[in-house]
């Protein structure tokens, strides 16, 4: 149960982003140039060799992640409708309606990260090869919800 909470809140993603985060300000002080990981490198660091392993990892990988946005939808999906529940047929104070917010908030950006991380994959490169911006991924809403990768 723990496990599945720990995945369903991405919290192991949170704590990595921080470790990142703070390793950039560290060498942002220090003035240190930092290498761009390219998306061949990373797979070699992650030991994926080969074609058809590269493949088939891909793809196994895009679905995983393609499941847990969707998974996320979902909640948020709930969310929202079992708020407008409340408000409507329970009179639900504005209290109880910003209690929701900071969960909306968690399901919407995991979600958001995951169907970028699928995008990153179907076009295979790194947040960084892409510049470190959403912009492209912003103006293709094809994109935001990950059905196949190609």
């Amino acid at each position: 149960m723990r496990k599945f909470i720990t995945k369903l809140l991405s919290l192991d993603l949170i704590v990595g982003s921080l470790k990142l985060t703070k390793e950039g300000i560290k060498n942002a002080h220090t003035n240190e140039r930092v290498e761009v990981e390219t998306f061949a490198e990373a797979l070699s660091r992650l030991g994926v060799v080969g074609d058809a392993n590269i493949k088939d990892f891909l793809e196994s990988k895009y679905k995983s992640l393609r499941k847990i946005f969707y998974m996320h939808v979902l909640c948020l999906a709930s969310i929202i409708l079992y708020m407008c529940y409340q408000n409507i047929y329970q009179d639900a104070s504005v209290k109880m309606m910003l209690l929701y917010l900071p969960m909306l908030f968690i399901f919407m950006v995991n979600a958001i990260t995951y169907s970028f991380r699928c995008y990153q994959i179907r076009i295979r490169k790194t947040g960084a090869e892409i510049g470190g911006r959403l912009k492209d991924f912003i103006h293709l809403p094809s994109e935001w919800f990950p059905l196949k990768i190609k």
